[in-house]
């Protein structure tokens, strides 16, 4: 007995020492790779406000100390989708930004969910899209039959849901 209890003690001290230099090595990273998610926004979304243009955009809710890799991977992917598409969007940190996070949670009725995303006319009308499931969705509709949408008026793609926030 003893000996069982030494064994499950070392091992759960490794476990913590893994999990600890995963943390670490994650940390150091995701700061240096990527600025903090209040200080990062689409290039496009930058050039247009460098415009003075007030269309549409996509706001993304993010946190900046992802729970598990399935959140941190889903940040990821909705902004490469966006930039890829050249969709006007800027990240809103969940950390630093309280006020604005409380807002749009109320908005989407969702909380501690990340990433999330709304499309925003800037003044008054913010609306909830998704979250990462809803936007791999409506990425993975892109893919249907013209006729097919034309059938299923309520069959919703990514292009068509984000178009009015197309960068120009």
């Amino acid at each position: 007995l003893p000996l069982a209890r030494r064994r499950a003690s070392e091992r759960q001290a490794r476990e913590q020492a893994w999990r600890s230099h995963r943390a670490d090595e994650r940390t150091s990273k995701s700061t240096a790779a990527h600025p903090p998610a209040s200080e990062r926004q689409g290039t496009d979304a930058r050039a247009s406000e460098a415009r003075g243009e007030m269309g549409k955009i996509v706001l993304v809710l993010v946190t900046p100390s992802p729970p598990d890799l399935r959140t941190e991977n889903g940040q990821r992917k909705v902004a490469t989708w966006l930039t890829g598409k050249k969709i006007s969007f800027r990240e809103v940190d969940a950390i630093d930004q309280v006020d604005v996070r409380k807002e749009l949670c109320g908005i989407s009725g969702v909380n501690g969910n990340y990433p999330q995303v709304f499309i925003s006319d800037g003044a008054s009308e913010t609306t909830y899209v998704g979250g990462y499931d809803e936007i791999e969705s409506l990425i993975e509709l892109n893919d249907l039959d013209p006729e097919l949408l034309a059938k299923n008026p309520d069959l919703k793609t990514f292009d068509m849901v984000f178009a009015e926030c197309k960068a120009e």
